[in-house]
């Protein structure tokens, strides 16, 4: 008997072979584990909260800005996971809070946000300028409004 047949492992011309196929023959418990830790990757990465990617790096101080993020869109099933970001990256999904306190440098950036991972962003292009706060309000219809 060939050695791969002795593995478990199928012939890649064998119409049953995946790539899962060393796990799964390995009786139902690997299936079960294999299958247990898929639900828990999509789960979680469905599920985060909070941060999920860092903000743009502040270069120094005297050129740095506080920003606030305020969530003015009222909860509902639709709007629960609403993404903050930006120039397009993901950086904060709102969770208890309304507010997203950060800081960053000056200069020209695109603020967005989205419902989820599956929706178009709404964004605007921001000027920010050393040693100022800002305070941004996410609104309802697409709207990010500078206080």
């Amino acid at each position: 008997m060939p050695n791969f047949l002795k593995t478990g492992l199928r012939h890649s011309n064998s119409p049953q072979s995946t790539c899962f196929s060393p796990f799964i023959d390995k009786g139902p418990f690997m299936k079960n584990l294999l299958m247990y830790l898929l639900t828990l990757l999509l789960v979680s990465a469905c599920a985060s909260k909070g941060m999920l990617n860092p903000t743009p790096p502040v270069t120094s101080p005297e050129t740095s800005a506080n920003i606030t993020i305020h969530r003015a869109i009222p909860r509902d099933t639709f709007s629960d996971n609403l993404v903050f970001t930006i120039n397009e990256v993901d950086i904060f999904r709102f969770d208890k809070g309304n507010d997203f306190k950060f800081v960053l440098g000056e200069g020209n950036y695109i603020f967005g946000y989205k419902h989820g991972n599956f929706s178009d962003p709404c964004s605007v292009d921001v000027e920010i300028q050393a040693e100022m706060d800002y305070v941004f309000n996410l609104e309802p219809g697409c709207v990010i409004e500078m206080e």
